[in-house]
């Protein structure tokens, strides 16, 4: 089971790179929690939120956060490294709202191996992030597929998918998620056993 991880938060009153480094220095990350169109500067246990890094960390995960004796949670927005040593730099936390629509990408998963793929296809993930808009109460951390009864040519579509009803989903039509396709040697394979029952 996962340890039940609430990120402490300290409010900052103090900005600029040198304040920035000094917190760094002292184990904390510089943060921003984003509420509607506000931002509250707090600063964050570095190695509490490398554990949920750790995690593989989704947009989608709920975070709990405690600020000032209150508990609330939150989703990760963005995070940013240093490009050389790949350290943290700032955490942007995005808190949800009761009963309040937003906007974010929750990931399509892959669940077990096709036939089609166990007889020699090519399994193609072509949409990994769906853009959907939804309140809190309704949010899943990531959608599942199952796709062992996938043969040869086979696809899912966007309809395809066991979506809440609450959901907005912010895409056009009915793409493919994923497909299973022949691949190239198999092609060449069947082109050949073509030709050759042409010749007889």
């Amino acid at each position: 089971m996962k340890e039940n991880i609430v990120l402490k938060a300290e409010l900052r009153n103090e900005f600029g790179k040198n304040s920035c480094h000094r917190l760094r220095k002292k184990g904390k990350i510089p943060a921003n929690i984003l509420q509607r169109g506000k931002a509250t500067a707090v600063s964050i246990e570095a190695k509490q939120f490398e554990k949920l890094l750790k995690r593989n960390l989704l947009p989608s995960m709920k975070i709990q956060v405690e600020l000032e004796g209150q508990v609330f949670e939150v989703l990760p927005k963005e995070v940013q490294r240093d490009p050389v040593t790949g350290s943290i730099l700032h955490v942007d936390l995005y808190r949800m709202t009761e009963n309040h629509k937003f906007h974010l990408h929750v990931p399509i998963e892959l669940v077990g191996v096709s036939k089609g793929v166990k007889s020699g296809g090519a399994l193609e993930h072509y949409i990994q992030m769906l853009k959907i808009r939804t309140t809190p109460e309704n949010l899943k951390e990531k959608i599942e597929v199952n796709i062992e009864n996938l043969n040869v040519g086979d696809a899912i579509r966007l309809n395809d998918l066991n979506l809440p009803k609450q959901w907005d989903i912010l895409i056009r039509g009915n793409p493919i998620i994923c497909k299973v396709s022949a691949t190239r040697t198999a092609k060449v394979e069947e082109t050949q056993q073509s030709q050759e029952e042409k010749r007889k």
